[in-house]
């Protein structure tokens, strides 16, 4: 079954200096819905999914052997070394709470992304098999297969690759994931939110994968949202080819997404052929926003991801809307003062883990800058870490300043980055990456930047608990990305996702709440205290839950507390028994700011905490 498009366009010659880029330009097409469905009904109750044992690889075969004898020769210029110095000048982010994920089900590779909206109290984690709705207390509110969730519209099962988005000017969710690995069942789905309840009805939406039918078949999307579009990337592959002719090349699809969230016809325009001097841009990263501010600009970035060593970055920008029929597309290349190079692949107590190669991973425009991560080689001590580079004078000069930015003893992976600033000028962010070593098993950790080229020590997320250990030959999956995501209404704070190794070998899904360095809301107060109360998250839109531990039985009454005192209200009277505990309320009935949650024993004051509902 393979679905096709009448695509026309034009092809575009460009001339930047001594440089010829060209690309095609092609029409603007109607595309309808394909159904609605409503992610809490029909959720399976035994989580049957059958699936591969692996998911389909980041990188086609034949590139993948050029790619590993470039890795052996990348090794020999660059032997493993004792860890140098880290040189972090910053304090590290805070840890303020982690949980578990998509915890029934797995795979190798996970490929984990994740969402926060704070109107709606609703994380979404996704990984290749499986998503979730969950508040922020980890309690699942819906979870849905893969498979389960898009049976009613093909007949192909073999989907991968999802990511997911949310929208914080329209209050609305946008996913998108692939299905189908050969030209004849390749396919695109789209699914828009109807409302800003995850939970909720979807608008379903599907492209070929294959529209050209070059035997080909759609490979790692990237999606961005820029004003009232969404911009989806993804690597068009052929199995079995040669690695010079095995990629494609990289598509852009320019969609209407209002359209989406309304279950309209959707306006879409697609833009293949993108060269520079005769050879393929590859791998382009969207380059999402900062904060709640969606930007006007659809900015993509690349790199020479294969490469030993390298400086050049490739900055793609399309100009005009998805039915201007002016809009063009510029390339530019630009050097970074420290050049990346293709990783090595990690070690871990057992076995090895892949680490791919050194395309960017994640971006974010903020005002006249950019900030991106990637994958490299540390040249300096022959381990796989982290690329962080800044993009000054996005729209002029485009100066680009890279560092590396290494684990210590660790190999890290697979970063992603989001904006942590609070106010105008600040240019912060948090990192998160996957971390392993032949001592430590993988896991995932954070790190704080400064936005001017300054890193702080790595936090650990998550410790793993066993090696990854889920193929029976050949390298292990790891990765293939993470998702990391600004809480739009908490400025300072994010959700992470990322994997580590389970118990049993397999790899898992750990969800982290940071902070940037002394954001944590104090909650101290002159009032003794007799039980020790911690309240999460704090501050929040609604949800909220008070962690205490007492050494025996009380008559315990909570009671809520206006700032200004004018306000009080009873939230639970009950006989506790020692022990650890929590208690679980919603404050969607009272309106934002500063409140007191207070614990009385009988007619004696044991714990007081301040909240914040954002």
């Amino acid at each position: 079954m393979r679905i096709s498009l009448a695509l026309f366009g034009v092809f575009i010659i460009c001339h930047l200096q001594a440089q010829e880029f060209t690309y095609h330009k092609h029409g603007v097409l109607s595309i309808a819905p394909v159904t609605e469905i409503t992610f809490g009904r029909d959720q399976d109750p035994f989580m049957v999914h059958l699936e591969p044992v692996e998911a389909p690889p980041a990188i086609p075969s034949a590139e993948r052997v050029f790619l590993n004898r470039q890795k052996e020769i990348a090794g020999k210029l660059f032997p493993r070394k004792p860890a140098t110095d880290n040189r972090s000048s910053l304090a590290p982010p805070e840890l303020l709470n982690d949980f578990s994920g998509n915890n029934w089900l797995t795979s190798t590779p996970l490929d984990n992304h994740i969402a926060f909206s704070g109107e709606n109290n609703q994380i979404l984690s996704t990984v290749n098999v499986h998503m979730v709705v969950m508040n922020e207390t980890g309690f699942w509110l819906g979870n849905r297969t893969l498979d389960n969730l898009f049976a009613p519209i093909t007949d192909v099962d073999r989907f991968f690759d999802p990511r997911i988005m949310y929208d914080p000017v329209e209050d609305r969710w946008v996913l998108v994931l692939m299905n189908g690995t050969s030209c004849d069942d390749s396919e695109l789905l789209f699914a828009f939110s109807k409302t800003g309840d995850a939970t909720g009805a979807w608008n379903i939406y599907r492209l070929p994968g294959c529209p050209f039918g070059d035997l080909t078949f759609a490979d790692y999307p990237m999606i961005s949202l820029v004003g009232n579009e969404l911009f989806y990337t993804y690597n068009a592959v052929i199995a079995g080819e040669p690695w010079q002719t095995g990629f494609a090349e990289t598509y852009i699809w320019q969609i209407d997404k209002l359209g989406g969230y309304a279950g309209d016809t959707l306006k879409a325009r697609m833009w293949t052929g993108l060269q520079l001097d005769g050879r393929n841009i590859r791998n382009l990263c969207p380059v999402k926003n900062a904060t709640e501010d969606l930007p006007d600009e659809a900015l993509f970035l690349s790199n020479r991801n294969f490469d030993i060593q390298n400086d050049s970055i490739f900055i793609v920008e399309v100009k005009g809307s998805v039915t201007d029929p002016d809009a063009e597309l510029m390339i530019d290349v630009q050097k970074t003062d420290q050049p990346y190079g293709v990783p090595p692949n990690a070690l871990q107590p057992v076995d090895t883990l892949q680490t791919n190669d050194a395309r960017i991973l994640d971006a974010f425009l903020l005002d006249d800058h950019v900030q991106f991560v990637s994958n490299t080689m540390d040249f300096a001590s022959g381990k796989a870490a982290v690329y962080y580079g800044v993009i000054e004078n996005i729209r002029s000069t485009r100066d680009i300043h890279g560092v590396i930015i290494p684990g210590g003893e660790d190999e890290l992976g697979y970063p992603g980055i989001a904006y942590t600033g609070v106010q105008p000028e600040d240019r912060d962010a948090i990192i998160v990456a996957s971390h392993a070593s032949e001592v430590r098993n993988p896991g995932f950790s954070a790190c704080y930047v400064d936005g001017h080229g300054e890193w702080s020590p790595w936090v650990t997320v998550k410790e793993g608990q066993k090696p990854i250990d889920m193929l029976q030959q050949g390298l292990e999956r790891w990765g293939d990305y993470c998702g990391v995501q600004r809480i739009y209404d908490r400025p300072g704070f994010v959700y992470a996702s990322a994997s580590y190794g389970r118990y049993d070998g397999s790899n898992n899904t750990w969800i982290g709440y940071l902070a940037r360095p002394e954001m944590a809301v104090s909650t101290s107060d002159q009032v003794q205290q007799d039980i020790g109360m911690v309240p999460f998250p704090n501050p929040s839109g609604n949800w909220f839950q008070l962690s205490f531990e007492i050494d025996r039985t009380m008559e315990l009454t909570f009671v809520l507390i206006g700032a200004d005192g004018n306000f009080k209200r009873t939230l639970r009277r009950e006989n506790v028994s020692s022990g650890k505990h929590l208690l679980h309320f919603n404050l969607h009935s009272v309106p934002a700011g500063t409140y007191l949650v207070q614990a009385w024993d009988q007619n004696r004051l044991v714990s007081q905490e301040k909240i914040i509902k954002g």
